[in-house]
């Protein structure tokens, strides 16, 4: 059960990070294209510097949030994969359980008398 709990869990907290991938991935691209053009240069005034270095930030900030956002979401395959892989074990493991339970329950074949040991010469 414990198992099967963990790779559940998992699957929730890959569907998790790709969601926040999804939403974050748009908005990212948008400030990066948005402020593309924007280069910081020392021929401008100092209230224009001001100004295109804030906007610069958010242009990386928007970069920073697309490689993040690509980042999650290659997070949640390994994820979805390692659950998926957990789960196949445990399947594995219960049948080779119920197999052990259902020998262990099963009467012993009857022994097959053997030839040999001392009577055999009289026989």
């Amino acid at each position: 059960a414990s198992v099967a709990g963990t790779a559940g869990a998992t699957r929730r907290l890959a569907e998790g990070l790709k969601q926040i991938s999804d939403t974050i991935c748009p908005a990212g691209r948008s400030l990066g294209e948005l402020f593309q053009e924007l280069v910081l240069s020392k021929d401008l005034s100092e209230d224009l510097r001001l100004v295109t270095e804030l906007l610069v930030a958010w242009r990386e900030i928007g970069e920073a949030q697309v490689s993040l956002s690509t980042r999650l979401a290659e997070v949640a395959t390994t994820l979805e994969e390692e659950a998926k892989k957990g789960e196949q074990v445990r399947s594995q493991r219960l049948e080779e359980a119920t197999k052990l339970i259902q020998s262990l329950d099963a009467p012993p074949a009857a022994a097959a008398p053997q030839g040999g040991g001392w009577f055999s010469f009289f026989g």
